[in-house]
């Protein structure tokens, strides 16, 4: 299994900078050990609808309530706005509401630009 870095690494594309938030993703993963393999696994997943894309993770969370953090993968298509929508629905549909159940609700799988 891959570390939290080298898969980071891998969703960037082969770039072999940090991303600036990579502490509050190491911590979350220790937290929550269960995310990192259905994060792991959701990498050819998301590769399947999204081949062209740039993919990153962030920990975004509530501030006033503790419990509610969660790891964003952010998938940042080559494709027009309704396009991505449309393909997000079946990434979501075919695979991406599992691996939110296996990862107990802790991961999300969003479009950004």
């Amino acid at each position: 299994m891959q570390n939290v870095l080298d898969l980071a690494e891998q969703l960037q594309g082969g770039q072999a900078t940090q991303p600036p938030n990579m502490d509050k993703v190491e911590a979350f993963v220790s937290t929550y050990p269960y995310v990192f393999p259905v994060l792991e696994a959701s990498i050819p997943q998301i590769k399947r609808f999204f081949p062209n894309a740039q993919l990153s993770i962030e920990v975004v969370g509530d501030p006033e309530l503790l419990d509610d953090v969660h790891l964003y993968v952010y998938i940042s298509p080559d494709l027009a706005p309704t396009s991505a929508y449309n393909k997000l629905k079946d990434f979501r549909h075919a695979w991406g509401h599992q691996a939110v159940d296996q990862a107990r609700g802790k991961i999300a799988f969003t479009v950004r630009y």
